[in-house]
């Protein structure tokens, strides 16, 4: 069972594919972020309600996360038969196994990969209220780009010539499929100035998140590649012996007792359920499962205290509560909006929100699957390839005729993803242990 799971949850189709949708997912954080009771084009600038904080947000995505992760490591190391025991007491094995302080300087590893991960989830907030759909799938191409130098640069991955040409091609194709028209919608000329200072806004936010994200992709496929490449002891060993030089320490304070002569209950229960197994054979270094929690733990600590140094945020959490937003009768719809009875009620935005919440959780995860596969550049290519079907849909809605802009930018896409993806795996590196 564990590992049909694992392999089901790890196969590179269905991970391709989910992240594909994942990544298709801006119009759905688009109307997250409009105001409720004002109009479809200039939603985003009307002030008929207040919405959820997004640092909230962020902050409950990455504790969403954690739990999965911790979910899948407890089904990963189930109760042994000789020596079964409590859910508490494996939870605790498996949280000393994975955080415990023989871990402590992965844990301090991953702050910075965190505090990336995290800088940039604010930014695209920022980036995705500002601009339209079309510009922001565009833009957040640059991170392509960003991830190919952070990969060669930390990673000391080797980018052949065809390669460089795949992602000079794949950007190419993007840009003249962003040619085509979507919107034919025109605003007042008054407000021109106006929207144009938030795009511009909204496109420095977005050249920022790129490089965050360039940055942290690379330094946690670093992170993988090391763990890897070091091979240090199985989780059970490392375990056991942490335990017994503990009781080493206690006997070298009280010569008198007596050594004990077999191991303790806790360390056989720990070498039960941690022992590699004919289903779940040793691994070399930590698991993803274990390595996305140790992930979690600064990702949380950070994304709580941005909720408090962000002076925006700072704000509306005094002003309306942390949990804003997120619970049922919380938004605050002025009278002036009432009479806007075709837009989602509070409970249809709640669930929205909690949706948005829940699909990043599990993208998240799926690009932790996607970089320890195949590199994270392979998944800005599932992202490329979201944007030929989020601008088809876009088409579909709007009624906008395709043009040969759209079919030669498709086919370069297309192209790009099935040369760049026909090379030797990316791990071969040259990366050396510490």
């Amino acid at each position: 069972m564990k590992t049909q799971l694992s392999a089901f949850l790890s196969h590179p189709s269905l991970s391709f594919s989910l992240l594909v949708l994942h990544q298709s997912s801006v119009a759905l954080i688009k109307r997250s972020r409009t105001k409720p009771g004002s109009d479809s084009d200039d939603s985003e600038y009307s002030d008929s309600g207040e919405l959820y904080n997004p640092a909230t947000a962020i902050f409950l995505t990455e504790a969403l996360k954690a739990l999965i992760s911790l979910t899948i490591l407890l089904i990963q190391y189930p109760s042994p038969s000789l020596y079964p025991c409590s859910l508490f007491t494996r939870l605790r094995l498996l949280l000393f196994h994975s955080l415990g302080p023989h871990h402590a300087l992965h844990i301090l590893d991953m702050f910075i990969p965190a505090f990336l991960y995290t800088v940039q989830n604010h930014l695209l907030y920022i980036s995705i209220t500002e601009l339209e759909p079309a510009i922001y799938l565009l833009t957040s191409q640059l991170k392509i780009l960003t991830s190919a130098l952070s990969s060669v640069m930390i990673c000391e991955r080797k980018l052949v010539r065809p390669q460089w040409m795949c992602l000079w091609t794949l950007v190419l194709g993007v840009m003249m499929v962003q040619f085509e028209p979507i919107d034919q919608h025109h605003h007042p000329q008054q407000m021109f100035t106006w929207r144009a200072a938030h795009h511009l806004r909204g496109i420095f936010a977005l050249v920022l998140s790129a490089i965050a994200s360039g940055l942290a992709g690379a330094w946690f496929e670093r992170s993988l590649l090391l763990n890897k490449q070091a091979n240090p002891q199985h989780p059970t060993q490392t375990l056991i012996t942490t335990k017994h030089e503990q009781h080493q320490d206690v006997h070298e304070e009280h010569p008198t007792k007596d050594r004990p002569t077999s191991p303790s209950k806790s360390n056989r229960l720990a070498h039960h359920i941690l022992e590699p197994s004919p289903s779940r054979p040793k691994e070399e270094g930590p698991n993803l499962w274990t390595k996305n929690l140790q992930l979690s733990v600064p990702s949380l600590l950070i994304s709580y205290l941005m909720i408090y140094v962000a002076p925006e945020s700072r704000k509306h959490v005094r002003e309306h509560g942390f949990f804003f937003g997120f619970l049922g009768s919380q938004y605050l719809i002025s009278p002036t909006s009432a009479h806007h009875s075709s837009n989602a009620g509070p409970s249809t935005r709640i669930w929205l929100v909690w949706a948005i919440i829940l699909y990043h959780s599990v993208g998240g995860i799926l690009v932790s699957i996607i970089v320890k596969q195949s590199g994270h550049l392979v998944k800005n290519f599932a992202t490329c390839f979201s944007i030929v079907l989020s601008i088809l849909a876009s088409s579909y809605s709007n009624q906008t005729p395709l043009g040969f802009n759209f079919y030669l930018g498709s086919f370069l896409v297309l192209v790009s993803i099935k040369s760049f993806t026909s090379f030797e795996s990316p791990y071969h590196t040259k990366i050396k242990p510490n």
